[in-house]
């Protein structure tokens, strides 16, 4: 963009941006990852924002693309250079260590059967939100927090030191889920029913307190006749196809015709 427009962005996700038209120039003039997120003009005549300061050398423009994000080798061991990746679609943080499949290490998959007794809906303390994706994580006790446990979750937040799938110290007493990265939805403790009444309702899929689907909506209404629980859902999500999670189906008895 040029050194004369000044573009002030309050929000990087075009589905949670307030203004309409804000959300429509994010969506055809940027892209966004977790690392990184990028503006570039358009040739658009029609397009308000780039005609008052629009592109003059439009053969060197057409040679421009967004910047791509790193790109492992076939071996997974090095990374391609950029000249490889430029101008070819953004992987959209397919990459990113913290956003990795569910396949897990078998430290932490071990480490979960061993603490399967601790990490149960009865005995979760309190949440930290992880550092880079920001989704609530359930943190588990055998007992009550003491104030030494306190402190150490009051620092963890107030300087972001948890990371999705992070180990809590092993002389802490505490205990998060291990088996457990950025793409994983929010677990099914905190919404136990003595749990989320001292948490805050989030969406189940991406964790936002934000834009929650409310229970006079009518995807919600019509859930409630099916089903006796049915986790928060924000209007992102819904949006993009998620189905709200529910438990406990209802039995409906067929009239007789």
């Amino acid at each position: 963009m040029a050194a004369s427009m000044k573009i002030v962005i309050a929000c990087i996700n075009p589905g949670k941006v307030g203004s309409r038209q804000l959300a429509m120039f994010l969506s055809s003039h940027g892209k966004s990852s977790h690392y990184c997120f990028q503006l570039m003009k358009c040739t658009d005549r029609d397009c308000k924002y780039c005609t008052n300061n629009p592109v003059h050398n439009v053969t060197m423009y057409e040679k421009l693309s967004f910047l791509p994000e790193p790109t492992p080798d076939t071996s997974g061991a090095h990374y391609l250079p950029f000249k490889e990746v430029y101008g070819k679609p953004l992987t959209v943080d397919k990459f990113r260590p913290s956003a990795r499949s569910t396949d897990f290490d078998d430290e932490a998959v071990e480490q979960d059967k061993k603490n399967r007794e601790i990490l149960k809906a009865p005995k979760a303390r309190d949440v930290v939100r992880c550092a880079e994706c920001r989704k609530p994580r359930v943190v588990y006790s055998p007992s009550k927090t003491d104030r030494e446990q306190d402190a150490l979750l009051r620092r963890m937040k107030e300087e972001n030191l948890y990371v999705c799938g992070d180990p809590m110290a092993d002389d802490s007493g505490l205990v998060t889920l291990r088996a457990s990265n950025c793409t994983s939805d929010v677990e099914i403790a905190y919404y136990s029913s003595g749990f989320s009444k001292v948490v805050p309702p989030v969406c189940c899929y991406c964790g936002t307190e934000d834009e929650l689907l409310d229970d006079n909506h009518v995807y919600i209404q019509d859930m409630y006749t099916k089903f006796s629980k049915v986790r928060p859902l924000c209007k992102l999500c819904h949006g993009n196809g998620r189905v709200a999670k529910t438990w406990g189906k209802k039995c409906i008895k067929k009239r007789r015709m």
